[in-house]
């Protein structure tokens, strides 16, 4: 006697258990993260949907390759009471000269250590000439001039430092999704869906992940390979004209982006800074029948660069024109923009150079 068919719903019952018990499964795996994460999370996630979170009294520990001497061996990465690098804020606050400086992962420089970090150099440089200088490092991976406004915005009003020292470029490059108009439709249609889901930690780290994986493939996050390995690529020499000018509409963006960066900071009684991106990047030479994509990326940096000091003075802004000094120093860099402990002496070098004219000029020295 052959034996019965299975009945249908008999089967649609084993199947629909199988699915519900994979769904539970998942479910219970999100909620231990979640209970995981809450415990103990060593991801820093300074964004938090529109908001930003800064990371109070974190502390990490970098170990670059043990024969990569461009480094410290550990590298040690504190962030003080205000989520930021630097010493803490003195008591008399409003009666010092406090300045912050502003950017993404080449201002933080979370490869090198405390005290090696260009704004930390630069406020000892600077503090013999100006001894009541408070400097403090506020950069954060990946942040471009949307992340930068947020924070003038939510944060630093409530802070007032005297000056904001901003160094942009890098993570504005290509970005068409961080105009104000966008940010305005964003929060109006997304603001409740997101303010929840920005209280869950697994939500937050998928978040972040996703601007990690697009920094990535804009090639921004760090390397630590040598500058000859990058964009190997070989183009033709109009590339050089024309990869600028396919950026015309986004370099306008950021313009804009600027601006308001510079009225926000002056709206909460705050002088805004501008200081020009550097790369480890060369110019292409002027007789060269081919071009690297090295040489169109700088193009294209410049561009972002000449923007920014257009619009400094335009707006009356002082501006440090960090960029033609440095760029092109390959012992200043690890990749194509991040710093050495050699860039990072550099850039302080520069830059205390330039502020401390311009903090002599505005205080009568």
């Amino acid at each position: 006697m052959k034996p019965t068919a299975a009945n249908p719903r008999s089967r649609l019952r084993r199947l629909a258990h199988r699915v519900l018990a994979v769904l539970a499964g998942l479910l219970l795996a999100l909620v231990l993260l979640e209970l995981g994460l809450r415990i103990y999370n060593p991801f820093e996630a300074p964004l938090r949907g529109d908001k930003i979170e800064l990371p109070v009294y974190k502390r990490a520990i970098y170990h670059p390759p043990a024969d990569d001497l461009r480094f410290d061996h550990p590298v040690y990465h504190s962030r003080n009471s205000l989520g930021f690098r630097g010493p803490e804020p003195p008591r008399d606050f409003a009666g010092s000269l406090s300045l912050l400086c502003v950017g993404g992962s080449t201002t933080n420089c979370r490869l090198l250590t405390d005290g090696k970090t260009w704004p930390e150099l630069m406020h000892k440089a600077l503090e013999p000439q100006f001894p009541k200088l408070w400097v403090n490092n506020a950069g954060f991976d990946g942040h471009s001039t949307y992340g930068h406004l947020v924070l003038v915005e939510d944060i630093l009003v409530k802070l007032k430092p005297k000056y904001i020292l901003f160094l942009t470029g890098f993570n504005d490059i290509g970005r068409d999704d961080i105009t104000s108009s966008d940010l305005q439709i964003e929060r109006k249609k997304n603001e409740p869906v997101r303010a929840v889901l920005a209280n869950f930690e697994t939500w937050v780290l998928m978040e972040n992940a996703t601007r990690h994986l697009l920094a990535m493939d804009k090639g921004l996050t760090h390397k630590l390979k040598t500058n000859d390995q990058d964009a190997a690529a070989v183009l033709s020499p109009e590339r050089l004209t024309d990869a600028p000018r396919e950026h015309f509409k986004l370099i306008e963006a950021y313009r804009e982006r600027l601006r308001q960066l510079a009225d926000a900071c002056r709206a909460g009684g705050m002088e805004p800074l501008f200081m020009t991106q550097p790369t480890a990047y060369v110019t292409a030479p002027k007789n060269a029948a081919q071009v690297s994509a090295q040489h169109v990326y700088r193009a294209v940096l410049d561009a972002y660069n000449t923007a920014l000091l257009e619009v400094a003075k335009e707006q009356g802004v002082c501006a440090i024109d960090l960029a033609p000094e440095l760029s092109g120093e390959a012992e200043a860099f690890y990749d194509m923009g991040h710093f050495t402990n050699q860039g990072a002496e550099r850039v302080a070098e520069i830059a205390a150079r330039e502020l401390g004219k311009f903090l002599s000029a505005k205080m009568g020295h």
